[in-house]
């Protein structure tokens, strides 16, 4: 259910025209928004995992993972070519990857506590 409700929010983000949206004058909060949102994203991924199968992801489900969320970020930089207000960026889906990497790392230094966790508290 968190990744529907990502991917839902990265679409309506990624498509809608840019006027739509307050002007923010940060140096690079567009970068800092696509970073955190393939971040969120790829973390909503391993919670509806863990959810769903009742265990912390293997090691390569970790290759999975962000192989499917870079991939949306790609496809959302592709689609933006048929809107009138959106411009693909390498930028950006760079940005997007690198939230993607950044929280399978993180995912992975927090993978023993996860199945902890999830032993505790879902195989009652």
């Amino acid at each position: 259910m968190c990744t529907i409700l990502s991917l839902i929010f990265i679409t309506l983000l990624s498509l809608s025209p840019s006027s739509s949206f307050p002007k923010i004058s940060l140096a690079h909060c567009d970068l800092l928004i696509h970073f955190s949102m393939y971040l969120i994203l790829t973390f909503s991924m391993t919670v509806d995992w863990i959810l769903i199968t009742k265990r912390a992801p293997k090691l390569k489900n970790y290759f999975v993972i962000p192989f499917i969320s870079i991939g949306v970020g790609g496809a959302m930089e592709f689609f933006q070519t048929f809107t009138k207000s959106r411009t693909p960026s390498w930028l950006d889906f760079s940005a997007n990857a690198l939230g993607v990497v950044c929280a399978i790392a993180i995912l992975l230094l927090l993978n023993k506590p996860i199945a902890s966790w999830i032993k505790t508290y879902y195989t009652k």
